[in-house]
């Protein structure tokens, strides 16, 4: 298991955390305040706004937000190569994440295990006295069960703190392969995990992953979610 403030995200019913994507600071801020009470950690979607590249902005609206919000707080900056909108470049990418790897306001980093600078991003956000969060999403499929476990376990042996893979189902059998996944890493991981399977075809893998070992699920507010098949909070 893994503490973070006032929730212990791995023991118990998986945690729900509830993505904010605004274009502004000022619709991000009102989406957090509509989050406070219904989730346990708040997922701030960098990628979202508009001006994510001004750093010392960016960090200033993340503040504001933990004024708010007083759980955990994760950051993320998707990229547009795992299904967000972030289409600046991987030196960049890094560049605002090991900002956010000394922002008092943070407490989780979500680092993209495609990136090829994931391993010193990740000592700088243990540097930084943070947890890693290293993920990995295919919006084109979804591979075997045994490849699934292989990509999660590749992440906990690079270091993660919670590992997260999510993966879009073409047919019904893609859904099985996560639950396979997911019931192997429950034997065999030894940090925090969870695998989602997107869509409607794979909404089970959001509510009923206790069952499977997942520590962490997302849900949506109003409607409006980060990835296919969220459901409301």
């Amino acid at each position: 298991t893994l503490k973070i403030r006032n929730v212990e995200i791995g023991s118990g019913i998986p945690k729900i955390a509830v993505p904010i994507e605004a274009v502004d600071e000022a619709g991000a801020l009102l989406k957090a305040k509509k989050a406070s009470g219904k989730c346990d950690l708040l997922e701030i979607r960098a990628d979202a706004l508009k001006d994510c590249e001004n750093i010392p902005n960016l960090m200033s609206f993340v503040k504001n937000v933990r004024d708010i919000f007083q759980g955990p707080v994760l950051f993320t900056l998707r990229s547009s190569r795992e299904g967000g909108k972030y289409k600046g470049s991987r030196e960049k990418y890094a560049e605002i994440l090991e900002a956010a790897a000394i922002s008092p306001a943070i407490d989780l980093v979500d680092i993209e295990y495609s990136s090829p600078f994931a391993g010193k991003l990740l000592k700088k956000v243990h540097e930084g006295g943070k947890a890693a969060l290293l993920s990995h999403h295919d919006f084109n499929g979804t591979p075997g069960a045994d490849a699934i476990e292989r990509q999660l376990s590749g992440m906990e042996l690079l270091g993660a703190d919670i590992v997260k893979a999510a993966y879009m189902p073409l047919k019904s059998e893609d859904v099985c392969n996560v639950l396979k996944a997911s019931h192997k890493m429950k034997e065999t991981s030894a940090v925090p995990y969870f695998i989602i399977s997107m869509g409607e075809t794979g909404i089970m893998t959001r509510f009923g992953g206790e069952a499977f070992g997942s520590c962490m699920t997302f849900g949506c507010i109003d409607g409006e979610g980060s990835a296919p098949g969220q459901i409301e909070a």
